[in-house]
């Protein structure tokens, strides 16, 4: 399976918590500050995860007594999740953006095919 760096540093960065909140795994993934702030990266992030998604290495999920999977439908006021996040010039970062989507805050969970593939992108590159 052909991942991109982007998808890497996503699959890579949920590999550690097996879930992440979506504006801190956007300002990990996405680079420096001064990149992050370009709303063309966080296109690609948006295409990363939807193709991460169609591919069904990742899902989307939040936290209302419990945590809630969201199905195609629940998650349908959230895309493009780019809508839901908010560059604060002031602290250099991207910030869930509450007035767009509401304060359920997008998690964004690493699923078992995701971990599988994330593993055996790093076993080929210790090969290389």
């Amino acid at each position: 399976m052909e991942l991109s760096d982007v998808e890497v540093n996503v699959l890579s960065v949920l590999s550690e918590a097996a879930e992440e909140e979506l504006a801190t795994l956007a300002n990990t993934v996405l680079g420096s500050a001064e990149e992050r702030g370009d709303p063309q990266v966080l296109q690609v992030l948006n295409a990363s995860l939807d193709r991460l998604r169609q591919r069904q290495l990742i899902g989307y999920a939040y936290y209302k007594d419990g945590w809630q999977d969201l199905s195609d439908d629940q998650l349908a006021p959230f895309v493009p999740i780019r809508r839901c996040l908010a560059w604060d010039d002031a602290g250099a970062r991207w910030r869930w953006n509450a007035a767009e989507c509401g304060q359920e805050r997008l998690i964004v969970v690493l699923l078992e095919k995701g971990r599988r593939a994330i593993a055996g992108y790093r076993q080929r590159e210790l090969l290389t």
